[in-house]
């Protein structure tokens, strides 16, 4: 899915204990289906994939991965004798894959968001699409509409180095118009108090200059 990091429009979900319990429940029934249309799969006939049934969507190296049909799921419904969503979509992936389940298991667990988007990644945009983002709001600008600037960032061995960074029109806006009061209002906040130890002594610098 493509763009799919962008900010989220929606507030964060806030769950009872008996909401996480009952997705808890809900996720662990579906886990139990799905293995169970799995093993009813492999049980078949040469696990061989009906063309009627599924369909072949994509297919990479050693994997195929198949959406059913409405007509081969109402037949295999009606027979009872293989794996069907009954009505809910439902796709049949093929074939294998190097490794052991642990490194499997290692690749789906993110331990944050930052290393799920790492995992999950890909490349941006599409031919004839532009693939730069705004650097805020994460959105896609478009050749005509997004808005380059030159910044300075300290790097982990405290060498200075400037980045081009892109941004769209909106936050450029919304950041040139800001109030520099509530811009070091929000940078005290999130760096802390200041330093008294410095400020004193940069105010005895400034005292011996003066006389």
């Amino acid at each position: 899915m493509k763009g799919r990091f962008t900010v989220n429009p929606f507030q964060e979900l806030s769950l009872t204990s008996n909401d996480r319990t009952s997705l808890e429940d809900l996720a662990n029934r579906s886990i139990l289906i799905n293995l169970e249309l799995c093993m009813k799969y492999m049980s078949g006939s040469k696990r061989n994939v009906d063309s009627y049934h599924w369909k072949l969507l994509k297919e990479k190296e050693k994997l195929k991965v198949y959406k059913e049909r409405p007509e081969g799921a109402a037949a295999a419904a009606a027979s009872g004798d293989e794996a069907t969503g009954m009505g809910l979509p439902m796709l049949l992936c093929v074939g294998n894959i190097e490794g052991k389940l642990e490194d499997l298991l290692f690749g789906v667990i993110s331990e944050d968001l930052e290393t799920m988007r790492v995992k999950a990644s890909r490349r941006l945009g599409d031919f004839g699409k532009s693939n730069s983002t705004c650097k805020i709001c994460f959105g896609f600008v478009c050749h005509a509409c997004k808005i380059v600037r030159k910044l300075s960032f300290v790097d982990p061995d405290l060498l200075l180095s400037q980045r081009r960074v892109t941004f769209c029109t909106v936050c450029i806006s919304s950041a040139t118009s800001m109030s520099s009061i509530d811009c070091a209002h929000a940078r005290i906040l999130k760096h802390g108090t200041m330093d008294r130890s410095s400020a004193v002594q940069k105010s005895s610098f400034e005292d011996d200059s003066e006389e």
